[in-house]
């Protein structure tokens, strides 16, 4: 007597039809494809708002650092600030000390002018660059083409200048990545207050 076991199972859902197989590969491939795509977009974006908090530490760093019980090298009257060119790739984190140690000689012109000692150039790479502007607030900035941000003891506040020297209430500088859509700006206030946005 022979006996025959009968499975329940269909030839057709022993496994995947050859349309069955590139219907799927087709749909991963479309999801793969969406999710890389955003990836860039995504990396960029947070790259930028890392450089823009970078500076933004440096900002404090240079606060502190002309401020504090500290000042630069023990001296407390020397400024230090950040530097900033438009359309530039780097900026410079400095005292305004005019290369000088003697601490007799009072330097600060708030301008970063070359003679001035550089604590560290800082490249943002990536494709990116600064878009600068300053102005009496956020409602009225005008383009500048370098910017200067000094703190000098006793003010809490930094002085904002421009190349030519002109003191300004505000200012913003935007890190520009190479999409048009990844930008992330920092105000900075006279008062020392910053944002990001």
């Amino acid at each position: 007597m022979s006996y025959y076991f009968y499975s329940g199972v269909s030839r057709s859902s022993e496994g995947f039809t050859l349309v069955e197989a590139v219907i799927s590969i087709g749909i991963i491939a479309v999801i793969a494809s969406v999710v890389l795509f955003d990836h860039g977009e995504i990396t960029e974006t947070t790259t930028t708002r890392g450089i823009i908090e970078r500076i933004d530490v440096h900002l404090r760093e240079a606060q502190v650092k002309a401020t504090g019980s500290m000042g630069h090298n023990g001296d407390y009257s020397v400024g230090v600030g950040l530097y900033f060119v438009n359309e530039s790739d780097r900026y410079v984190y400095f005292a305004d000390d005019d290369g000088s140690d003697n601490i007799h000689v009072i330097a600060n012109n708030f301008v970063y002018d070359g003679g001035d000692t550089e604590i560290s150039t800082e490249n943002i790479g990536g494709g990116s660059e600064f878009s600068l502007c300053a102005g009496t607030g956020p409602g009225s900035c005008g383009s500048v083409n370098e910017l200067n941000i000094v703190y000098l003891r006793p003010e809490p506040g930094p002085r904002i200048t421009d190349d030519a020297g002109d003191s300004y209430e505000y200012a913003e500088v935007t890190v520009e990545g190479s999409r048009t859509d990844a930008y992330k700006t920092l105000r900075v206030y006279s008062t020392g207050r910053t944002d990001i946005e």
